[in-house]
C-alpha cells in the first residue's frame, strides 16, 4: 500500500472515530440520551443552512428565501431530517433506504405535498456533499456542515441518525444507524401526518 492511500485510510479512520460509528442505537430513543443528543419530544436545534444551489430543491423545500434559511421556514406538516458523514460505509448504505422512503413519499398524494425530506453532511465541504448527491442518486436536497456546528448542536450522535419533526420542529421519531424497514418509517409517516 502506498503512503499516499495509507494517510488516506488514516484519515478515514479518523473521521469515523470521530463521529462515534460505534455503538450506535438499534431503534429510535423515547428519552434524552446521556450524552445530550436530541431526542424524542424535544425540539430541533435552531440553526440555519445554505439555502439550495438548485431551483428545483428551492421548489421542493418551498423555500421564498435566497440566502439561507431555518427548517422552520419550510411549508411542511412534517420533516425528514437525516445527518450523515461522507466518510461513513453505514451512511451509503441508509442513503438507498431513504431513496425508498422519498419515492414511497412521493406516491402518496398527501404525504407528497406536506412532508418534506433533508440531509446534511457532517464534516465534509458542499462538494463533496454534491459529488455524494449525484454517486448515490439521492433525490432531496442535501446540505453541508462542514465545520460540525450544526452537528454540535445535535450533541454529535453517532451516524447516520434520522429525525421526523413538525414544522415547528417538535422531534416525533429518532433513529440511529441504518433503517431496516423504510416501509415502517413511511407509516409512521402516514399515522403522525394525520394527527397533526
Amino acid at each position: 500500500m502506498s503512503g499516499h492511500r495509507l494517510i488516506s485510510c488514516f484519515f478515514c479512520l479518523m473521521v469515523c472515530l470521530f463521529l462515534g460509528l460505534s455503538n450506535y442505537p438499534a431503534s429510535g430513543s423515547e428519552k434524552k440520551a446521556a450524552t445530550g443528543t436530541i431526542a424524542v419530544g424535544m425540539d430541533m436545534p435552531q440553526f440555519k443552512l445554505d439555502a439550495p444551489h438548485s431551483d428545483k430543491d428551492k421548489q421542493y423545500l418551498g423555500l421564498k428565501n435566497s440566502k439561507d434559511f431555518s427548517l422552520s421556514e419550510i411549508p411542511a406538516k412534517l420533516i425528514v431530517f437525516e445527518v450523515f458523514s461522507v466518510y461513513c460505509p453505514h451512511c451509503k448504505k441508509n442513503a438507498g433506504q431513504l431513496n425508498k422512503l422519498y419515492n414511497l413519499i412521493q406516491q402518496d398524494s398527501e404525504l407528497s405535498q406536506g412532508v418534506k425530506m433533508i440531509a446534511m453532511s457532517t464534516g465534509s465541504r458542499y462538494d463533496k456533499t454534491e459529488k455524494w448527491k449525484e454517486t448515490l442518486k439521492v433525490p432531496f436536497p442535501l446540505f453541508s456542515d462542514p465545520y460540525t456546528k450544526i452537528f454540535k448542536q445535535f450533541g454529535q450522535p453517532p451516524v447516520p441518525v434520522t429525525f421526523v419533526a413538525t414544522g415547528s420542529g417538535k422531534v416525533l421519531y429518532t433513529h440511529g444507524g441504518v433503517i431496516e424497514n423504510e416501509e415502517d418509517l413511511f407509516r409512521f409517516l402516514k399515522k403522525s401526518f394525520k394527527e397533526q
